[in-house]
């Protein structure tokens, strides 16, 4: 069984989080160390869904630095009263994509969709001390927030709790598999 943590990790090395989505422990015949994701959106991970020519149900992973030998996925497993059948399978490199918490700081106003409330001096000290910069309207006396920006030109957030401010988050390698759903009529 994966931790939680780990489970948000891996979510969040290949953004599944700004989706909404997450992957979940696997079914017990894929294996202790297996993650899954069902009905997947291929393009979170680099794949493209055109590149398949048959549905995928399951996306199956299996992080590995290389260290450990390759997982083998089985070729058809049953779960309940549903059964999987393997039709592709592969290995993701481990990669170091961008966070999407860059940003600046700005002039707190108090509009819908802004924090509540202005960063403490502390923390716009540790912002600056961080690297980040500042709108060029803003004045003395001005109470600050953080805005995000999404642009790689602009300073990670420094308290960001994906990438824990330096900008770039983790997608662990390792090796994958599709499967899809075998329906009852086709054997």
């Amino acid at each position: 069984m994966t931790t939680p943590a780990r489970l948000k990790e891996l979510s969040v090395g290949y953004g599944m989080d700004g989706g909404g989505y997450e992957f979940e422990d696997a079914p017990e015949p894929l294996g202790g160390a297996v993650v899954v994701w069902g009905d997947p959106d291929l393009d979170y991970l680099g794949l493209q869904d055109e590149d398949r020519d048959c549905p995928v149900d399951l996306f199956a992973f299996a992080p590995n630095s290389g260290h450990f030998p390759r997982h083998e996925f089985p070729k058809s497993f049953k779960e309940g009263d549903q059964r999987y059948v393997r039709v592709n399978q592969g290995d993701l490199p481990e990669s170091q994509p961008e966070c999407n918490c860059n940003g600046h700081l700005a002039v707190f106003t108090g509009a819908a969709g802004e924090p509540q409330k202005p960063l403490s001096g502390g923390q716009v000290a540790k912002f600056l001390k961080a690297g980040a910069l500042i709108e060029d309207d803003v004045e003395d006396g001005d109470e600050l927030v953080w805005e995000f920006s999404d642009k790689t030109a602009d300073t990670p957030y420094p308290d960001c709790d994906r990438c824990d401010g330096d900008g770039f988050v983790t997608s662990s390698g390792g090796e994958w598999a599709f499967y899809r759903l075998l329906w009852d009529d086709e054997g």
